[in-house]
């Protein structure tokens, strides 16, 4: 790679970055509002895998 493609990536490369980290974020909001609608959990040591596998099968299910 030349250094002119190095310039040019390493931007898009944190750009992307920014957008994973962001999603990331947006999913994990999404799964504490879904675990406390529904279950209401609060704490992390209340939560079973049971929980996310019934988050998993509600998120395909709508679209989440």
């Amino acid at each position: 790679m030349n250094f002119y493609e190095l310039f040019h990536e390493f931007p898009f490369d944190c750009k992307v970055r920014e957008l994973t980290c962001s999603n990331y974020e947006k999913q994990l909001n999404k799964f504490r509002f879904f675990v406390r609608e529904n279950y209401n959990i609060i704490d992390f040591e209340e939560l079973k895998p049971i929980h996310i596998k019934y988050y998993i099968a509600a998120s395909g299910k709508t679209g989440m």
